[in-house]
C-alpha cells in the first residue's frame, strides 16, 4: 500500500507504483493495486477511479497530515512529510493525459497541480 501513497504526484496508477521501486513492483499485480487502493480509500486517503486504467487519486497533503498522524493502522506506510513530498512531485509519465484531464474535470485534483 505504501507504493500507492508514495508514487509521485497526486495520482497513482499501477505502472507508477512499479516504477517507484523494485520493492513495490515485485508482485504488484492489478488486483493487488486495486486491493491496496480500496483499503486506502476506505481509510480516507483518496479515491479509486476507473479511467481506462485504475487510478488512485490521493487527497491533498493539507487534508491528510492530521489523518496520517492519527491513523495508527497506517502509521507504518509513510510519514506526513513523505506523503507531502510524493504528492508535490510531478505525476509519473505512466499517468496519461486522459487520466489527468478526467480527475481535473471530476474536481478531484486542481488543474494547477499538473502544470507545475
Amino acid at each position: 500500500m505504501a507504493g500507492v501513497l508514495l508514487a509521485p504526484g497526486p495520482v497513482s496508477v499501477l505502472a507508477s507504483v512499479g516504477r517507484l521501486s523494485a520493492v513495490f513492483k515485485d508482485g504488484m499485480s492489478n488486483s493487488k493495486f486495486i486491493s491496496a487502493a480500496k483499503k486506502l480509500e476506505e481509510a480516507g486517503f483518496g479515491s479509486l477511479v476507473k479511467i481506462g486504467a485504475n487510478a488512485f487519486v490521493k487527497k491533498p497533503p493539507q487534508a491528510m497530515v492530521q489523518s496520517l498522524l492519527m491513523m495508527s493502522d497506517f502509521k507504518d506506510l509513510c510519514t506526513a512529510e513523505e506523503y507531502e513530498s510524493s504528492y508535490r512531485k510531478p505525476a509519473s509519465s505512466a499517468v496519461s493525459q486522459k487520466i489527468k484531464e478526467t480527475v481535473v474535470s471530476m474536481g478531484l485534483v486542481p488543474a494547477e497541480v499538473f502544470s507545475q
